[in-house]
């Protein structure tokens, strides 16, 4: 009873409200409430991020007016110590003073070069920067002419007296341009520095302005909401009733948006049943087949995609048994991974063929999960068939490759090698490079193709691992003198650490990863420097190492080097004749072996690549 008094009571209270409030829809109201603090916001926001960036404007062209003015200095100094250099020439003719001027004019050209790029807009800058590029080629020019005369003439002393004469003035031309840009960049600093206290008290201002507009705008939503208050307390007690399951309150009068509000409480059930007979509809349209299967495996739930999928009707399929759809070589597996989805919590996915009505085998993916509430498996199934058309071809131009390019290419690379030695006729000058280029990148290219048929064989699976007992010390010591002739043309030594263990491998396979490591480490080393391999007995396994004093990997790359095609610099494969397959292969091989392999770096010192295989 109390309840209901009170509820009676709002209601009332509301309708008296509602006769005298503004006539403002809630809309309207929220409105109000939403843009004036938004439009104060975004005027403040505004103002203060045109104030930064006034402000940083300010700095740039600040520190662009210092960085102007001490690479000012440097030309400057440069242009000195040349005409200096010059004028110890022309007074003791002796060759080193030639030289340092020879390479402070190169190094003064370079930094004119620099200092003319720092002008941005200004065009009287840009002008200045200009005269004073002219100026100092003019001056140089001048040097260069006045050397030209030091160098050819006989012993003069009056003659050279006047060179030195007019070298020493050559020194002072820069000055009154270099003064003037420094005056320039001095009253712009002036400038930045006046702006920036103007700055300032604006965004006083704009600061004591935002205060007083956001009290002015906490009181007015305050009116506002006191409007809306008491409809709020009659659609919050709808709210708790209907969270109980209990009849609403009878429908406000009205045809504003709590108005509206309040009648959807009363459409909410048939709304419920609405959403349940949407969702059922998306089951059914669904193109991949959503079913339920009881505890006994037969199928209980099924949606229409079924039929499109199998041929079979929608009635002759629930009751029966899934695995009568699923092919015999398969059942096995699939009744196991069943059993793994109803002892996790998680999805189940997993790969399989079905039989078709009409005796078509059907690939298909099935995501399953097990629901003990309803004790059933509650499936996903998706037509994979296209896919692994897709795999075919792939397989087929895998071979195509093979056959079909590497045969030829082969050929190809023999034809040149025989020109190369001579077995035609010796070789122009000009056409021998032409062909030794020819073979070299026809020799890449077959590589490309081999690793890329390798990578494919093993991700398939037809690559396999002869394991036998193999002496690791041998395996080392043989991919060492592999890549001897390739170190000695980068002169790069080599050093061998290792100590005789048997493991249970396949030495061809662990000589190609060693010799791919090994060559890496040497293509990436620097001339006169050393890349070692040695060997480490851990607990369990034995560990390979091959250090270089190259230039390291970004940290960015170790996660993902040895994926193919992946190479640290864009430049690898162009300059270094890398195809971004080695260490992807190299990883197969290991993993296969049951081993790990990975790379410890530090950018700019070397790298150590590692590989761990087991013992037993």
């Amino acid at each position: 009873m109390a309840v209901e008094g009170y509820t009676e009571f709002t209601a009332q209270r509301a309708k008296m409200i509602g006769s005298r409030r503004l006539n403002l829809s809630i809309t309207q109201m929220g409105l109000l409430l939403v843009f004036i603090p938004l439009s104060v916001g975004l005027i403040f926001i505004g103002t203060l991020s045109y104030l930064l960036h006034l402000s940083q404007m300010d700095a740039e062209k600040h520190l662009r007016a210092k960085a102007l003015i001490s690479q000012s200095n440097v030309v400057s100094r440069l242009y000195i110590d040349a005409s200096l250099a010059m004028s110890n020439y022309c007074l003791t003719g002796v060759p080193v003073y030639a030289d340092k001027y020879d390479a402070t004019k190169s190094q003064l050209f370079s930094e004119l070069t620099r200092l003319e790029s720092t002008a941005v807009s200004d065009e009287v800058e840009k002008d200045l920067l200009s005269r004073i590029d002219l100026k100092a080629k003019q001056g140089i020019e001048y040097l260069d002419k006045s050397r030209h005369t030091l160098d050819h003439m006989t012993s003069d002393n009056v003659l050279t007296r006047q060179v030195f004469k007019e070298i020493r003035s050559v020194a002072e031309m820069l000055d009154p341009l270099l003064q003037d840009l420094n005056s320039l960049e001095i009253a712009s600093e002036r400038q930045t520095a006046t702006a920036k206290v103007q700055n300032s008290m604006l965004l006083q201002i704009v600061l004591v302005a935002g205060g007083i507009l956001n009290v002015l705008v906490a009181v007015g939503a305050a009116i506002f909401f006191r409007d809306i208050t008491s409809r709020l307390n009659l659609m919050r007690d709808n709210s708790y009733r209907l969270s109980r399951r209990e009849s609403l309150n009878p429908r406000l009068d009205g045809a504003d948006e709590i108005s509206e509000l309040d009648g959807a409480f009363h459409e909410m059930a048939g709304a419920l049943v609405e959403a349940n007979r949407k969702e059922r509809a998306l089951v059914e349209n669904a193109v991949e087949v959503i079913c339920s299967i009881d505890g006994h495996g037969v199928i209980s739930e099924l949606n229409p995609a079924a039929e499109q999928l199998w041929g079979y009707k929608h009635e002759d399929l629930l009751g029966q048994r899934v695995m009568n759809l699923v092919a015999k070589p398969d059942q096995e597996a699939t009744s196991s991974k069943f059993d793994e989805a109803r002892n996790s919590k998680s999805v189940v996915k997993f790969e399989n063929k079905t039989q078709a009505k009409s005796g078509i085998v059907v690939d298909v993916q099935w995501a399953v999960s097990w629901s003990p509430a309803d004790n059933s498996l509650y499936c996903v199934i998706h037509d994979i068939s296209e896919r692994k058309k897709l795999e075919q071809l792939k397989r087929e131009f895998i071979q195509m490759v093979s056959h079909d390019l590497r045969v030829p290419l082969t050929s190809l690379q023999m034809t040149l090698d025989l020109l190369l030695s001579g077995v035609y006729g010796e070789l122009t000058e000009k056409g021998r490079p032409r062909i030794q280029h020819a073979f070299s990148e026809l020799e890449r290219l077959i590589n490309l193709i081999n690793q890329l048929l390798e990578f494919e064989r093993m991700e398939s699976g037809k690559v396999e691992i002869y394991a036998e007992p193999t002496e690791l010390s041998e395996v080392v010591t043989r991919s060492v003198e592999a890549v001897r002739s390739l170190a000695e043309r980068n002169k790069v030594s080599l050093q061998t650490q290792v100590f005789e263990i048997e493991i249970n491998g396949d030495g061809g396979k662990l000589i190609q990863v060693l010799v791919n490591l090994l060559g890496n480490a040497i293509k990436f080393s620097p001339a006169k420097t050393t890349v070692s391999a040695s060997m480490e007995r851990l607990d369990a396994e034995v560990e390979i190492r091959i250090s270089d004093q190259g230039r390291g990997i970004p940290a960015e790359f170790k996660d993902k080097i040895f994926d193919r095609f992946e190479q640290v610099s864009i430049d690898d494969n162009r300059v270094k004749g890398g195809t971004g397959l080695g260490l992807a292969i190299s990883k197969s091989i290991v993993v296969a072996h049951g081993g790990k392999i990975g790379v410890d770096s530090e950018e700019g010192v070397g790298s150590t690549f590692w590989i761990r295989l087991p013992l037993s």
